[in-house]
């Protein structure tokens, strides 16, 4: 495939402070791969869809092993594509793995005087950045939290050509909003006035990507980047009838629900894109931006972390590993799957790997995962990196299957633990005693 040379010039966003050390502050770059040559079955860039579902747990799908909860339409999106089973969020929030995803940095890139900040810039350059460069249509629909809560600083404000959503995160005060921010201005929903539950935000929501698949039929390739704001913690569309004979409690079957609503809503975008004919050209990528956080005993009957480690809110697996899905008909094998870890900040370099564009060197974190995708061997990666300022400063690297985590707080090299994370996904035989050497690897540098 044809490749050509995206030229940007990324801003540092301030002193980052610890990132691949856990001890100390980094002052370069971490060595990563920005691109590599790959043998694609067509020439044609594809449109590429990105839906980010919010806070979906790594076994909250049938497809990664959820017994009580539905998902066919995910379901046969994994049979039809391929379906990653080390995938991470970018951060430990879902603002901050949006950040990680809109910028292709560490979240240690976001912190400012200490502290972390996930405003954009305006000199930051951005996924819709590189992607317009590559002569993209580009739109966002969804929550937009990447801004001071105003409305001055929307995602057109940051590269994209269009969007529709909301300001802010999503609650259950504007789960079915009197109004929605599309094509530029503020629309009425009158269905929602004085109070009324006419049409959940989910719903006006999927209504607007469906538009701009409408919209984006011919002509240049498109990017869509769909924030989708279930199953969420703590929001309960109206009328939950599809486990109303559950013998679970109200606070299960709602999130039960929720999650059927995105199952739904991922239908509706697949069956359009057939209809539209866009389907064979299209790479369709399902993920989350965080860990299933609901409480109580949700996560013990649905399972929603497979089982892996969440104790603490610490940096283990249960508290960042989200499911990862890509349906790419022209290029993915259907049923396929891969073990190769993928995170949030891959996405620019994929995506610009998938539009045929080189990143220069070091101006991302992230790796281009389509060689994932195509089954190559060989594929590496650089370090993973995710840190935590909730209760304390807390930190997690991945180096290869070797995952160091500093606990909230501790700051000594004692207080380093050390997993091996193809043999102990769940994080229960600490090992750092054993191979102070490889501990050695991640306080250098």
């Amino acid at each position: 495939m044809r490749t050509k040379i995206v030229d940007l010039c990324f801003c540092l966003a301030g002193v980052f402070a610890c990132l691949m050390g856990l001890s100390g502050c980094a002052q370069k770059t971490p060595d990563v791969v920005a691109y590599t040559e790959t043998a694609r079955q067509s020439d044609e860039a594809p449109n590429i869809v990105l839906i980010m579902a919010h806070q979906l747990g790594y076994g909250d799908l049938g497809c990664y092993g959820q017994k009580l909860i539905q998902t066919p339409n995910l379901d046969r999106m994994a049979a039809e594509g391929c379906r990653f089973t080390e995938a991470y969020s970018g951060g430990d929030s879902s603002v901050a793995s949006l950040w990680t995803l809109m910028t292709g940095r560490y979240t240690a890139f976001a912190v400012k005087d200490g502290k972390p900040s996930y405003q954009l810039s305006p000199e930051q350059k951005t996924l819709p950045h590189v992607m317009g460069l590559t002569e993209y249509a580009t739109g966002f629909v969804g929550a937009w939290t990447l801004c001071d809560g105003s409305e001055s600083t929307p995602p057109t404000s940051f590269g994209f050509d269009s969007w529709s959503g909301v300001i802010g995160p999503v609650t259950a005060e504007n789960l079915y909003p009197p109004t929605i921010w599309s094509k530029g201005e503020q629309v009425p929903l009158s269905v929602n006035s004085r109070g009324k539950q006419g049409i959940s935000l989910p719903e006006v929501l999927t209504n607007e990507a469906v538009g701009f698949l409408e919209r984006h039929t011919s002509g240049k390739p498109f990017m869509l980047v769909f924030s989708y704001p279930l199953p969420g913690a703590e929001l309960t569309p109206a009328d939950s009838k599809t486990y109303a004979d559950r013998d679970w409690t109200a606070e299960q079957k709602a999130y039960a629900e929720r999650i059927a609503c995105l199952d739904r809503d991922v239908g509706v975008l697949l069956a359009k894109l057939e209809e539209l004919g866009l389907t064979q050209r299209t790479a369709v990528v399902l993920t989350s931006d965080c860990a299933a956080r609901h409480a109580g005993a949700e996560l013990e009957i649905f399972d929603s972390c497979a089982g892996l480690r969440t104790s603490d809110g610490e940096m283990y697996e249960g508290r960042l590993r989200v499911p990862f899905l890509v349906k790419w008909p022209a290029e993915v094998t259907p049923g396929s799957e891969s073990g190769f870890a993928v995170t949030a900040y891959d996405l620019m370099t994929t995506f610009a790997d998938m539009a045929g564009a080189v990143l220069p060197a070091g101006s991302s974190n992230g790796v281009s995962i389509v060689p994932a995708l195509l089954g190559e061997a060989g594929n590496r990666r650089g370090m993973m990196y995710w840190d935590t300022r909730e209760g304390g400063f807390g930190q997690g690297v991945r180096i290869g299957d070797w995952k160091a985590v500093r606990p909230r707080g501790k700051a000594g090299i004692e207080s380093v633990e050390l997993y091996n994370i193809k043999d102990d996904p769940q994080e229960t035989k600490n090992q750092a005693k054993e191979h102070p050497e490889i501990v050695a690897r991640f306080i250098k540098s």
